[in-house]
């Protein structure tokens, strides 16, 4: 794959084939716990009602932000950017410095 063009490599060469699924009634709390443990940005939704499996959609990260935020927009609730940022940024010129350091 390395010197391939795009358009040269096939879908099931780099798609993901271990998915994470829930159903449609799972609570978006799991649905974020999962998420997190499993460093993945998108879960499957599935039908299990019926039990087929059969797709029903895609939950992701950009979904639980949206939802979060318009859930904490009515509550009003004041919390601060400081209680939930990365504090422990890594830039540039701070991975440059830690990589010449250890080759050294």
């Amino acid at each position: 794959m390395a010197n391939r063009r795009l358009d040269q490599v096939a879908l099931n060469e780099v798609m993901s084939k271990d998915l994470i699924t829930v159903g449609e009634q799972v609570n978006l709390s799991i649905c974020a716990k999962l998420m997190l443990e499993n460093k993945i940005s998108s879960i499957i939704v599935v039908d299990d009602v019926n039990g087929n499996g059969d797709l029903k959609g895609i939950i992701t990260k950009s979904d639980l932000v949206n939802t979060y935020a318009k859930y904490y927009y009515r509550q009003k609730k004041k919390s601060s950017v400081e209680e939930y940022m990365t504090k422990e940024v890594l830039t540039v010129s701070d991975a440059t410095r830690s990589i010449t350091k250890k080759s050294i």
